[in-house]
């Protein structure tokens, strides 16, 4: 679960009269009394990094970050409601999630998949343009040898 950065804890630690750790001192950060001090905040799967940042309070990772669907933040955001009347239950997930988590997963998976394939076939395109070019102007010159040197450079590269 997300929880609140330690400088927003902190800053709400001094408006409101009490102690807290000091920022840098990993160490006393994580001893048990501090970590579940720190409460954990909603923050949305569904959108970038740059508006989690700027808007919700988290720092940004060096780690690849894909937003998720908004049907998931949907279901995601009603854990977080504060009244228990009418937060999501767990029985509800079972019944209305959970029988489609696997299909939304291949679907995002696909996608993805699609994306990488179709910017492959755009720097192969592009990499044809390049050739298709170069053959143009070497065969204007009459100077065919260098292409063949080329195409088996390439092929040779390519076993």
């Amino acid at each position: 679960m997300p929880t609140q950065s330690k400088q927003a804890f902190i800053a709400a630690r001094k408006k409101a009269g009490k102690v807290h750790p000091p920022l840098h001192d990993r160490r006393v950060w994580l001893r048990p009394e501090w970590r579940q001090r720190l409460p954990t905040v909603y923050r949305p799967l569904n959108v970038t990094m740059r508006e989690l940042v700027r808007d919700w309070d988290a720092s940004e990772t060096g780690r690849s970050y894909t937003p998720y669907s908004n049907q998931l933040n949907t279901w995601y955001k009603a854990l977080f409601n504060t009244d228990e009347k009418s937060r999501i239950t767990a029985k509800a997930l079972v019944e209305n999630y959970v029988p489609t988590i696997d299909s939304d997963i291949d679907i995002v998976e696909m996608k993805q998949s699609a994306k990488v394939s179709f910017k492959a076939a755009e720097r192969l395109r592009a990499r044809v343009a390049t050739r298709q070019a170069t053959r143009q102007a070497v065969s204007e010159r009459g100077d065919t040898r260098s292409i063949n040197q080329d195409l088996e450079a390439e092929i040779v590269a390519m076993l």
